[in-house]
C-alpha cells in the first residue's frame, strides 16, 4: 500500500469529531480500544477495521485529555464578572503591538503559574491572553512578569454571523482574557525564560520587521509583513475586503504556497554553494521549522512545513513519494499534538486545498492542454497546469469558502492565474532580500523601488478583478446538507468508473441535486416572504436595527461603532445573504451611532442613505457622507 497512513489520518479525525460532538465515556473507549487491538494482532479479514477502530479510540481519548482542565486550571476561577488579580508567569508569545492606532499596547499570550484572588496566592496552569495597554516595559518572549489587572471569560458571539472569538481561542487552549490598564502593576522578574532558539527566530523576525518599516512606506510596508511573515497589520480594509472576495486571501497570508517556495530556494541555494546531498536535507528541515516559528505557526505553515519533512526523509531514506502520504503524515502529526485544529478553518481550508490538487489537478491539466494552442508547448504546460491548480482549488473548496465567508467568487480563477506568478516572484525576492538585508542593509533599499513595483501590480490586478460585475456573490449561511449535497456529487463526479456510472446518470444526479436545492431555496423564501423581520443586532453601546420586509428590502437604522460595523454589522448581513440595502438611516451623527457606516457602504451596495438632516461635526460623520458621495449614493434628509 503507496500511502498507508491515509486510513490512520482518517479514523483518527473520526475520534476526534465523535469525543467532540458525543462525549463517549472513557471506560467504554478503553474497553473498545484494547477488544480492537487485540482483533488487529490476529490474522483475520477484520484486521484493518480493527486498526481502524483502534486509531479512532486514540483520537476519542487524545481529545479527552487535551480539552480536561484540572482542578487549579485558571479557567476554574472565572466568573460571570471580570474579577481583579494578580497574576506570575511567563510570556510565551511574541508579544504584537495593538492595531487600533488610537491605543498603544501591546498583546501577549502568558502561560500562568500562580494567580492571587481575593488577597490568597494559588498556584494556577492555563494560558490568557493579556491586552496591555500603555506598558512601562515592553514585553518579549520568555520573560517572567508579575501583572495585574481584571480577568474574565472571552466572550461568546452575539449575533449570527459574528466570528467566534471564543472559539477560536480556545483551539489554542486559551481561555481567559486579562486586560492590563495602565494603572495596574507589571513587574519583570526575569528575562530569557523561554527556549533560546525561539527566542533567536522572533529576535530575526523583529528586525525583517524594522527593515521593512524603514525602508518602505506603510502601506506597502503593511502588505508587505502580510505576504512575507503572515501579519495582517496595517492593511487597508478595502483592500483587505477585495483579496477576501476575489477568493484570493490564501495569498495574502503566509501558506503552504510560501513554505513551497521556500524550499525551492533553500534547495536552490545549498546546491549552488555546493553541499552534500543528506547535509543539504538536514539543513532544509531546520530551516523549514524556523520559518514556520518565524511566520507564527499558522496552521497552514504547520502543515507544509510538517509535509516537507515528510518528503526530505524519503529523499533521505531513498523512498519512492506518496503525496496522498505526506499529506496524511502531516493531518496525523497536527491532529495528535492539538486535535482541536481539526475544527480551525485555517487546518479545514489548508488541507482540503492540498487534497483538491492531488485530486483533480492531474485531469484537469489534461484536458486544458488539449484546448490550448501548441504553439510554444512549454508555455502551453504551465498556463495549463496553473489554470488548472487554480480550477481544482476552486472546485474543492467553495461549499467551505460559502460556509465561513458566505460568498462565492468564480472570479477567483482569474484573480489566481494573475496573481500566484506576481506573488510567486514578490515572495522569492523579497525572502532573499531581507534575509541579505539582516546582514547588508543597504541591500533593502536598494531593492525597495522594484518590490514596490510588485506591491502596486498586485494591488491593481486584485483591485482590477474585484471591480469586474459579478465575479463574487454574496450567498449566506448555507445549510449543511446542501455542504454534503455538494461534496457527495463531486465524489460521485470523481469515482465515476468506479461506481460504474454513464455520463447521462451522472448529469442526472447533477440535475437532480441542482433542481433539489432550487426548490428548497424557494420554499424558504416563499416561507420568510409573509412576514416583517426586525431584528436587533447586539453592538454594545450603540444601536443598530436591521428591517426585513415581505418583499425581500432592507433597510438597516444605526450601525453602532466603526468596531460594530465591521465586526457585527457586515458580518451579519453576509449571513443572511444580502447584498443591498436599500436604505441606510442615520438618525444622528453620534459615533456611536454612524461609525460602522463606513464598513456597509464599503462592503454592500447602498441604494440610498438617509439623515436627519444635520451636518456632521465630527470626522467620522464627514468620511461617512463623503464615501456615500463618491461612490454616488443618494443622500436623502427626512426633517422635513
Amino acid at each position: 500500500m503507496r500511502s498507508p497512513l491515509i486510513l490512520p489520518a482518517l479514523a483518527l479525525s473520526s475520534g476526534i469529531l465523535l469525543a467532540q460532538w458525543l462525549t463517549p465515556p472513557v471506560w467504554l473507549v478503553f474497553v473498545v480500544g484494547a477488544i480492537s487491538m487485540l482483533i488487529s494482532v490476529l490474522p483475520s479479514a477484520l484486521r484493518v477495521p480493527a486498526l481502524m477502530m483502534v486509531w479512532g479510540c486514540v483520537g476519542v481519548l487524545r481529545t479527552a485529555d487535551t480539552t480536561a482542565l484540572p482542578a487549579h486550571h485558571v479557567a476554574r476561577t472565572l466568573r460571570e464578572e471580570p474579577v481583579a488579580v494578580v497574576g506570575q508567569g511567563m510570556v510565551v508569545s511574541d508579544p504584537m503591538e495593538l492595531l487600533d492606532p488610537n491605543e498603544e499596547g501591546q498583546v501577549a499570550v502568558i502561560r500562568v503559574r500562580h494567580l492571587k484572588i481575593d488577597q490568597r496566592w494559588a498556584p494556577a496552569v492555563g494560558l490568557v491572553r493579556a491586552r496591555i495597554l500603555e506598558p512601562r516595559i515592553p514585553l518579549a518572549y520568555g520573560d517572567e512578569v508579575v501583572l495585574e489587572g481584571a480577568l474574565s471569560r472571552v466572550p461568546s458571539p452575539g449575533n449570527p454571523g459574528q466570528f467566534d472569538w471564543a472559539a477560536a481561542l480556545s483551539r489554542h487552549h486559551i481561555q481567559a482574557l486579562l486586560s492590563v490598564k495602565p494603572h495596574h502593576a507589571l513587574v519583570r522578574l526575569r528575562k530569557h525564560q523561554g527556549r533560546r532558539w525561539i527566542e533567536a527566530v522572533y529576535g530575526l523576525r523583529h528586525r525583517v520587521e524594522q527593515l521593512i518599516d524603514g525602508a518602505f512606506a506603510p502601506e506597502h510596508a503593511g502588505l508587505l509583513r502580510s505576504f512575507l511573515l503572515g501579519q495582517r497589520t496595517n492593511l487597508d480594509e478595502r483592500l483587505k475586503h477585495a483579496f477576501v472576495e476575489t477568493g484570493t486571501i490564501h495569498l495574502l497570508v503566509v501558506s503552504g504556497f510560501n513554505v513551497g517556495l521556500v524550499a525551492w530556494l533553500l534547495e536552490f541555494g545549498l546546491r549552488w554553494i555546493g553541499l552534500p546531498l543528506r547535509l543539504r536535507l538536514v539543513l532544509s528541515g531546520i530551516c523549514l521549522l524556523g520559518y514556520c516559528v518565524l511566520t507564527g505557526m499558522q496552521a497552514p505553515v504547520l502543515r507544509a512545513t510538517v509535509m516537507g519533512w515528510v518528503i526530505l526523509g524519503a529523499i533521505w531514506l531513498d523512498r519512492l513519494m506518496s503525496w496522498p502520504n505526506a499529506l496524511a503524515a502531516a493531518a496525523l502529526v497536527i491532529l495528535w499534538a492539538n486535535p482541536l485544529q481539526l475544527f480551525d478553518p485555517g487546518f479545514q481550508l489548508s488541507f482540503g486545498a492540498v487534497l483538491s490538487l492531488l485530486l483533480f489537478t492531474p485531469r484537469l491539466h489534461g484536458w486544458i492542454v488539449s484546448l490550448l494552442p501548441t504553439a510554444v508547448p512549454w508555455l502551453s504546460r504551465h498556463v495549463a497546469l496553473l489554470l488548472a491548480s487554480t480550477c481544482a482549488v476552486w472546485i474543492g473548496l467553495w461549499p467551505l469558502l460559502a460556509w465561513y465567508f458566505h460568498l462565492v467568487a468564480p472570479i477567483s480563477v482569474v484573480a489566481n492565474l494573475l496573481l500566484v506568478p506576481l506573488v510567486s516572484v514578490l515572495v522569492s525576492v523579497g525572502n532573499v532580500v531581507l534575509l541579505g538585508g539582516v546582514v547588508a542593509p543597504p541591500l533593502v533599499d536598494w531593492c525597495a523601488g522594484s518590490l514596490t513595483a510588485l506591491l502596486n501590480g498586485i494591488v491593481a490586478c486584485v483591485s482590477w478583478c474585484h471591480r469586474i460585475p459579478g465575479g463574487w456573490w454574496v450567498v449566506g449561511h448555507p445549510s449543511w446538507w446542501l455542504i454534503a449535497g455538494s461534496y457527495s456529487l463531486v465524489a460521485a463526479t470523481w469515482c465515476r468508473r468506479r461506481l460504474r456510472l454513464s455520463h447521462g446518470r451522472l448529469l442526472l444526479c447533477w440535475l437532480l441535486g441542482i433542481n433539489l436545492w432550487l426548490w428548497a431555496a424557494a420554499i424558504v423564501g416563499f416561507r420568510q416572504a409573509k412576514w416583517l423581520e426586525v431584528i436587533a443586532l447586539d453592538v454594545g453601546h450603540g444601536d443598530c436595527l436591521v428591517i426585513r420586509t415581505p418583499t425581500r428590502h432592507t433597510l438597516l437604522i444605526d450601525v453602532g461603532t466603526q468596531e460594530a460595523g465591521e465586526y457585527v454589522v457586515v458580518p451579519y448581513l453576509r449571513y443572511r445573504g444580502i447584498q443591498t440595502v436599500d436604505a441606510l438611516l442615520l438618525t444622528h451623527f453620534d459615533e456611536d451611532h454612524l461609525g460602522g457606516a463606513a464598513a456597509v457602504l464599503q462592503s454592500a451596495r447602498v441604494r440610498r442613505v438617509l439623515t436627519n438632516g444635520a451636518q456632521p461635526t465630527t470626522p467620522t460623520g464627514r468620511r461617512v457622507l463623503a464615501l456615500a458621495r463618491g461612490a454616488r449614493i443618494p443622500i436623502e434628509s427626512l426633517s422635513g
